[in-house]
């Protein structure tokens, strides 16, 4: 269980986990206006919205989402700096970062005043206390101060855990996020190739991109054969209910 702040409405969010660069950051699902939750039964309400929040994002696992270190690397510039630009923002493969494989997803309030920089704390669930940002602005996290938090869902020398360094230039890497995101939209079966990606983590500099490519075609032709399948079957329980209904109206004039 984390803490809460008051005084005025703050941020409350969940850590991604990109697929492409292996960093982690803070996005925003909601806010918490803590004079709405006040006594004994307005905890009880805010403990049931987030845990409402908490099972949503357990759900759902992975989605498409902003990640500062892939808008760096595809744009050539600090995320503060593209902010300011009209370079189109790319969407990243991310999952739902969880601390406890017994856990859903954990949830974080920004307890800053919105002057300065973000303060990340525990609202409810199983995670760090405190997340420790860098100096970017744009909520990543840190990634080497994750280590110890996440050794009961993974593993990972030390050089795993440092910050995603661009190898290749900006338009490699958004060659790579384009190419990945045409297939994740192309997808019937996206949980099937999310999990698929992050079994390639980091993407950007994936050790066997060979079999990522060949297991991505095989997730492609399995949900072409059950697409085919399934208008197959419709279209044979179409014809069955025709011949049903001629049967009957041939029954019903003689």
């Amino acid at each position: 269980q984390g803490s809460a702040c008051g005084g005025m409405p703050h941020d409350i969010g969940v850590v991604c986990n990109c697929a492409m660069c292996d960093s982690f950051f803070l996005t925003a699902v909601g806010s918490v206006d803590n004079r709405e939750y006040k006594g004994r039964e307005g905890t009880r309400r805010l403990e049931e919205r987030i845990e409402k929040v908490q099972l949503r994002y357990e759900e759902a696992k992975y989605t498409q989402a902003r990640c500062p270190t892939c808008v760096e690397a595809c744009s050539g510039k600090r995320y503060s700096e593209w902010l300011t630009s009209d370079i189109p923002a790319v969407l990243s493969p991310c999952s739902f970062a969880i601390f406890d494989p017994a856990e859903p997803p954990p949830v974080y309030i920004d307890e800053s005043d919105g002057s300065g920089k973000p303060r990340w704390t525990l609202l409810q669930g199983v995670g760090p206390k405190t997340l420790e940002l860098d100096s970017s602005r744009s909520n990543r996290i840190y990634k080497p101060t994750l280590r110890e938090a996440m050794s009961q869902v993974r593993e990972g020398d030390k050089k795993a855990w440092e910050p995603f360094r661009p190898q290749q230039s900006t338009d490699e890497h958004r060659n790579m996020v384009d190419y990945i995101n045409t297939v994740v939209f192309e997808s019937n079966e996206r949980k099937a190739l999310y999990a698929c990606l992050f079994r390639h983590v980091p993407l950007f500099s994936c050790a066997d991109p060979t079999a990522l490519e060949q297991e991505i075609e095989t997730l492609r032709m399995e949900a072409s054969m059950m697409q085919i399948e399934e208008m197959n079957l419709s279209s044979q329980e179409l014809k069955s209910q025709v011949q049903g209904n001629l049967s009957e109206e041939f029954a019903a004039f003689t």
